[in-house]
C-alpha cells in the first residue's frame, strides 16, 4: 500500500500484479480511498467504488 497527494487530497493506493497469461506479472495501482482537506486539522474520508465513483464515509474528521 502507499500513498500520494494530488492537491489538497491524499490517496491510499494498493499495487496488484497480473496473474492473467497473455499479461503476467504486469503491475497496476488502484485508489481505494482519500482524505480531502476541508480546513486545518479537518478532513473528509472518501472511499472508492469499483464503478469509479466516491462515496463520504466520514466528514470534519481530524487525523487523531
Amino acid at each position: 500500500m502507499l500513498g500520494k497527494w494530488h492537491g489538497t487530497k491524499y490517496r491510499f493506493i494498493q499495487r496488484y500484479r497480473s496473474g492473467f497469461p497473455e499479461n503476467l506479472g504486469e503491475e497496476f495501482d488502484a485508489p481505494f480511498a482519500r482524505l480531502d482537506w476541508v480546513s486545518r486539522n479537518r478532513f473528509d474520508l472518501q472511499w472508492h467504488r469499483h464503478t469509479g465513483e466516491r462515496f463520504c464515509l466520514n466528514r470534519g474528521l481530524t487525523l487523531a
